[in-house]
């Protein structure tokens, strides 16, 4: 361990500031510690958490230290707590554990803190509407509402998911009508010059045709065979007017 007493500062989660000391805890350190934690206090921190695991303490003034944060932080409405699990530092806060909580880790701590969270706004809740919940039955109600806000995300992402189909399914069947209204037109065009003869409007019953250019071919030889018995009629006419004429 290094003489000069270590501090680090850091942010975790949205109201608890990690204090980490490393190194030799004792008077002449707690100066300049208790400089940068009043800055903390004065800026509006609401939980101070002091890791502690690699902080060797020396004297008594560390107690008296951390007695003064807490005040002060009660005083302001936040909280201290401290991190440790090696047997002579949670020794030396043993008769201070009623006023300052020491936490193995820092996992610990943030289970416990979400735990005492909860329990303060039900508290709150409480205060408000005169209805008192049990911490257990307080943590299966948030747990309740959890699930009944992921089975709602998840089940509106499905339906999103479902939506999304159903637009792709439309456009795919936006562009077969489409293509098949392209086949009729030109069909139609096809089949104009026929329609004008009246070929058309009896056809479709007479013969078996799988494609459109089975029909078309159907129709243009049903127009041939008519020219010819149209010609054959008009040669029979031309004769019997020739044999009446003297």
């Amino acid at each position: 361990m290094k003489d000069r007493l270590g501090i680090q500062m850091e942010n975790s989660g949205r109201d608890t500031t990690v204090v980490t000391l490393a190194g030799f805890l004792r008077a002449d350190s707690l100066d300049e510690l208790r400089a940068r934690v009043r800055h903390l206090v004065e800026d509006g921190a609401k939980i101070l958490l002091f890791d502690l695991q690699n902080a060797e303490i020396r004297g008594d003034e560390a107690r008296a230290f951390f007695l003064e944060v807490l005040d002060d932080m009660k005083g302001r409405g936040g909280r201290v707590a401290l991190v440790a699990r090696r047997y002579d530092v949670v020794s030396y806060f043993s008769g201070m554990r009623n006023l300052l909580p020491i936490y193995p880790n820092r996992a610990k701590f943030k289970r416990s803190d979400l735990f005492q969270s909860i329990r303060r706004q039900m508290v709150a809740y409480s205060k408000k509407t005169g209805v008192r919940l049990s911490p257990a039955m307080a943590l299966l109600l948030v747990l309740l509402i959890a699930s009944w806000i992921f089975n709602l995300a998840s089940a509106n992402d499905a339906q999103a998911e479902r939506l999304e189909r159903q637009r792709a399914l439309l456009a795919q069947y936006e562009t077969e009508r489409l293509e098949l209204q392209n086949e009729l037109d030109e069909l139609k065009r096809k089949l104009a010059p026929l329609n004008q003869l009246g070929l058309v409007s009896d056809s479709l019953m007479a013969a078996g045709f799988t494609a459109t250019d089975d029909w078309i071919d159907h129709l243009e030889d049903r127009f041939r065979r008519k020219q010819r018995a149209d010609s054959l009629k008009a040669e029979e006419e031309a004769r019997a007017a020739g044999k009446g004429n003297p």
